[in-house]
Order: C-alpha cells, then sequence, then structure tokens
C-alpha cells in the first residue's frame, strides 16, 4: 500500500475515534484498537505495513516524552525521585532479570539473550500508555507524578538488559553496569546540554526581537526529533536525552509570565495536544492493524 493512503487511512481512524468517543462509554484507546482491527480485516494490506523500532521511537515516543516533560510539575518530580527512581530503575530491571530467566526456563528453545530483549520490551511503562490513562482514569496527584516519572527515565533501564544480552550472548552484570552508564549518564548529559543550548538560542533571538509566536512553536515541535537524532549519533540514549532537554528548556518558561510568554504557550498548548492525541490514537489504531498476525498464527495452529 502507498504510504500516502495508509497514512491517511490511520489519520481517518483516529479522527473516527475521536467521534465515536463521544456516543460510547468506553476507553478512546480501547476505540482505537478496535477500529484499527475492523480496517484490517476490511483492508487486508494495511497489516503488510511494518515501522522500524528506530523510526518509532523517533517520530513517536520522543514527542511524546517531550510533551509529558512540558507538562511535568519538576517540584513533584523532585520532592518523589527516589520513588521515581526505585521504579524507573530497579523494579524495571528486576522485572527484566525475572522475565527473561523464567521464560528460557519454560520454553529453553528461545536463546537466553532473546528472553532478555522481550522482557526488555515488557518491563518498562509505556509513555503511550500512561498518557491514555491520565485522560481516561481518575489518578491522585502522587499516582500520576509516579506513573509521569517512570515513564519518562525508565527506557534505559528496559534497553540495558537486551544492548548486553545481544553483544553477548548472555546477561552479564559488568556489561550491563558499563551499558547503563553509557545510556543513562550520557544520554541526561546530552540532554541537559542542549537543552541548554537551546534555551540560549531561544533567549537570544527575544533579544534580538524575534517574537514569531508560531516559528517558536514550531522550533519546539521540532527540538525533540533534533535532539533525539543528535544523541543517538553519540550512542546514547536518545530517549533520556529528550526528557532531559525538554526539562531544562520548560525549566525557565514556567518563570516567565510576560504577554509573549501567555501567547507562545496557548498556542503551544494548542498545538501539543493535536499532536499528542494524533501520536497516541495512530499507536493504538496500529496496535489494532497488527491484531491479526498476531492472533492467526496461534489459531492456524
Amino acid at each position: 500500500m502507498e504510504t500516502f493512503e495508509f497514512v491517511l487511512i490511520v489519520l481517518t481512524c483516529v479522527a473516527a475515534s475521536s467521534v465515536i468517543d463521544k456516543f460510547v462509554n468506553v476507553s478512546i484507546p480501547v476505540i482505537q484498537v478496535v477500529i484499527g482491527l475492523l480496517v484490517a480485516l476490511v483492508l487486508p494490506s494495511v497489516q503488510e505495513v511494518h515501522l522500524e523500532s528506530e523510526l518509532f521511537m523517533l517520530v513517536f515516543i520522543a514527542p511524546l516524552l517531550f510533551n509529558e516533560t512540558r507538562e511535568t510539575n519538576i517540584r513533584a518530580l523532585l520532592l518523589n525521585l527516589n520513588s521515581i527512581l526505585s521504579l524507573a530503575i530497579a523494579l524495571v530491571i528486576v522485572s527484566v532479570l525475572s522475565v527473561g530467566y523464567a521464560l528460557h526456563l519454560m520454553v529453553p528453545s528461545i536463546p537466553l539473550a532473546a528472553a532478555f530483549a522481550l522482557a526488555s520490551a515488557l518491563g518498562p511503562t509505556d509513555a503511550a500508555t500512561v498518557t491514555a490513562l491520565k485522560s481516561n482514569i481518575h489518578l491522585t496527584h502522587r499516582q500520576q507524578t509516579l506513573l509521569s516519572g517512570e515513564s519518562l527515565i525508565n527506557d534505559a533501564s528496559g534497553v540495558v538488559a537486551s544492548v548486553a544480552a545481544a553483544v553477548t550472548g548472555t546477561f552479564s552484570l559488568i556489561d550491563a553496569a558499563g551499558s547503563f552508564t553509557v545510556l543513562f549518564v550520557g544520554g541526561v548529559a546530552m540532554g541537559i546540554v542542549t537543552g541548554f543550548a537551546f534555551s540560549a538560542i531561544n533567549a537570544m533571538l527575544g533579544r534580538l526581537g524575534y517574537e514569531d509566536t508560531v516559528a517558536n512553536v514550531l522550533y519546539e515541535v521540532l527540538t525533540p526529533f533534533l535532539v533525539y537524532l543528535l544523541a543517538e549519533t553519540f550512542h546514547v540514549s536518545g530517549v533520556l536525552a529528550v526528557v532531559a532537554a525538554g526539562l531544562v528548556i520548560a525549566l525557565p518558561r514556567r518563570q516567565n509570565n510576560n504577554a509573549l510568554f501567555a501567547r507562545q504557550k496557548l498556542v503551544s498548548d494548542s498545538t501539543w495536544k493535536v499532536i499528542s492525541f494524533l501520536i497516541n490514537g495512530t499507536i493504538f489504531v496500529f496496535l489494532g492493524m497488527q491484531l491479526p498476525l498476531a492472533v492467526l498464527p496461534g489459531t492456524n495452529g
């Protein structure tokens, strides 16, 4: 199927889900998955579309996490930092080890490296799911802070096990520690540096009298993609770099109360609301489209 036609179908499904959501008392991600499944049954050709994992991280996860940093309460994040780190790092690593070894014991034909790779994909909290949960389920302030904070920084925790396993064929604590240091610390450092650089550029343009609200929002939308690609070029965690850069960029803006900032924030919030809805909707619709591929081989066997 042509790329444009596929994109048009997905966007139509996302738009349709927003209309259906007004008439049924069902979570919108469920509606989007069902719509995707129905489309896949009517148009089987959509099942042939595959998205590379790196492209998925860049196009969907990076902007979602960057938007999360815009809405994150930094003070609440710092107050709950110990709990967030225990969930995002310790719990994810324990989950990866437990699921990986259990899967290998139950199905010995699956190599340990492959078992850890699967466990690393299941361990971290998915950013898109957290965003969807917040809009459909009532969560306390602390629950929102913990879930959002965990989803922001747990990517490296899940990746570290699969990287070590893929490289060595086994899980080595020494290799895992080295990979974790490079991915986590390197990604955060890259994000902080790029965040301060982008903030400095934005401040300089402001001092020069550059006050184009639309261009400023476009610059903001492009930021997560640029930061992610730059971090991946240096082989550090692009996701953590996006998160760190987003927090650095958002910090001075929260302290700015002038009229220009208010206009920019109004346009920016509206733009990111649309982008976030489209990204989340696309993910769940695409998931529904892939369900027949996951179910049919099992039923045929």
